[in-house]
This record gives C-alpha cells, sequence and structure tokens, in this order.
C-alpha cells in the first residue's frame, strides 16, 4: 500500500521534466512578452517626449485607455471560460504587453511634457503606479500560462488564476485613478470656467431693444434672441459642436425657431445657452417685432 505512491511519483517526474522540456518554444515566447517592457523602460530619458512635433504624452494615453481595460476583460474571460482559455490568454498576453509598453510610454513622455508645462503630481503618481500594476499583472499572467501549459500542479495554477484576477482588477481600478486626476489636471478649472455665465444675475435681467440685438449681427460680434431672453453668442461661435456656421446665422435676429427645431425641450443645448444670457428682450421692442 506504501509503495504505490512511490511508484506514481517516480513515474511522474520524467513526465514533468519533458514536459517543461517541450514547453522551450513557448517559454521562449513569454519570456519575449516580459523582456519587451523591460527594454522600453530602460530607454534614455526623452527618447518619447514627442510624436511629430507634438507632446507624445496626450496620444500614448489614449492607447493605454483602450488596451488597459481590454486586458482585463480577456484576462478575466480566459480565467473563468474554460471554453475560450487558449485564445483568450494569448490575447491578453499581447493586450498587455501593449498596455504595458505604452504606459511606460506615456509615463516617460508625462514626465518630458511636465518639464515644458509643469508636473501634475497626483497624476503623475498615478501614472507611476499603472506601470507597476501592469507589469505585474503581465508577470503574474505569464507565470500562470507557463504554469498551466507544462502540465505542472494544478492546485498552484489555480492560486496562481487568483493573483491574475486580483492583479488585474487592481489594474484597472489604477488606470481610471490615472485616467480621472488626468482629466482633472488637463481640464477641471478650464471646464468649470467655461461654465461660468458671463454677466451677473442683475445683469441677465436687463431689458434690451430689438433694435439693439439687430446691431450686433457678426460673428465678431453676435447677439440673438432666444425664447424672449438675450444671448451674447460671440465666444460660442468657435465652440459649437456643430460648427460655427448655425450660430453665425442666429446672430441680430429673434432665432428662437431654429433653436428649438434644434434643441427643443430641457438638455445640454439649453444649459450651455445660457451661460451667455445677458439680458431680456424689451417687451415693446417683443411685440414690434412680431
Amino acid at each position: 500500500m506504501i509503495e504505490t505512491p512511490d511508484a506514481n511519483s517516480s513515474a511522474e517526474s520524467p513526465t514533468l521534466a519533458s514536459r517543461i522540456r517541450e514547453s522551450a518554444p513557448l517559454s521562449i515566447v513569454l519570456a519575449f512578452a516580459l523582456i519587451l517592457p523591460a527594454i522600453v523602460f530602460f530607454l534614455p530619458f526623452g527618447t518619447f517626449a514627442t510624436i511629430t512635433a507634438l507632446p507624445a504624452h496626450p496620444l500614448v494615453v489614449h492607447a493605454v485607455v483602450v488596451f488597459a481595460p481590454m486586458s482585463v476583460i480577456l484576462l478575466l474571460g480566459a480565467v473563468f471560460v474554460r471554453s475560450w482559455r487558449l485564445p483568450l490568454q494569448w490575447a491578453a498576453i499581447g493586450s498587455l504587453v501593449v498596455t504595458s509598453v505604452t504606459s511606460i510610454i506615456a509615463k516617460s513622455s508625462g514626465d518630458s511634457l511636465a518639464a515644458a508645462i509643469g508636473l501634475p503630481e497626483q497624476h503623475a503618481r498615478w501614472g507611476n503606479y499603472l506601470v507597476t500594476a501592469s507589469l505585474i499583472t503581465l508577470g503574474a499572467t505569464v507565470v500562470w500560462v507557463w504554469w498551466r501549459r507544462t502540465g505542472l500542479p494544478q492546485s498552484i495554477a489555480r492560486i496562481l488564476a487568483g493573483i491574475v484576477v486580483a492583479s488585474a482588477v487592481a489594474m484597472a481600478g489604477v488606470t481610471y485613478a490615472a485616467g480621472h486626476s488626468g482629466a482633472e489636471a488637463a481640464w477641471a478649472g478650464t471646464f468649470e470656467q467655461a461654465k461660468t455665465p458671463i454677466a451677473s444675475t442683475q445683469q441677465r435681467e436687463r431689458p434690451i431693444s430689438l433694435q439693439e440685438v439687430a446691431r450686433h449681427n457678426t460673428a465678431g460680434d453676435c447677439w440673438s434672441i432666444v425664447e424672449g431672453a438675450v444671448y451674447d453668442l460671440t465666444a460660442f461661435i468657435e465652440r459649437h459642436p456643430a460648427g460655427s456656421q448655425a450660430v453665425i446665422e442666429m446672430c441680430g435676429i429673434d432665432a428662437t425657431a431654429d433653436f428649438l427645431s434644434e434643441h427643443a425641450g430641457p438638455g445640454e443645448p439649453r444649459e450651455w445657452l445660457e451661460v451667455f444670457r445677458i439680458g431680456t428682450l424689451q417687451a415693446s421692442t417683443a411685440s414690434a417685432g412680431g
């Protein structure tokens, strides 16, 4: 009874050794997946500062925010969907390599950009964490795939799968934090300032005649009327999502019908319109205009 396990274990050892030897091509591919990000990481500072004379950081970040979530989805599928495990694990490794490389480039190019415009410290910190998280997730995934494919004890493979899932979820959280802090650094002040009304509450109620509105009828000086309120749309002409011409056609006139034909009801267009309110159409001239 005691000798049977010994015989089985002696028979299994050569099998495991042969499997490890047979996995040499797999090991080479997986090693390359780890080496490529390492090469990029150790390239000289400033290597990725610009692309066609433009700062590389805003361009590269788009790749990170696409491939990092994609890697997480592929990894979760590879771990939990057995029938798709083989293709998904290779797709996940490829996506993780891209995520790791682009996060390293984003960090490097971000440092170069900071030298020109200043360092958003919180965003830079999360960017550093993202490099670490992507490399850990890639390393854990490589070890998990290698362990499974060489037929080593599956109890260890399950532990490795848990590490892969945990690192992938952590990477997703870090990706969100890095992206959110970057958006705050770049746009928070600008966006809030753009939503500040151009006139005070008292000024927004001052009466303005139809004749005065009619005098402001050019792209460089554009007033318009919508539902009895007067708006100075000059600053909004170049910002209009559908192009400047749609706003220029409203200059100097009562454009209520035009506005409502495109933006009936409450919503973001009306919220932006209220930013530019400068007065109320004078009652007598409103009747005359009608």
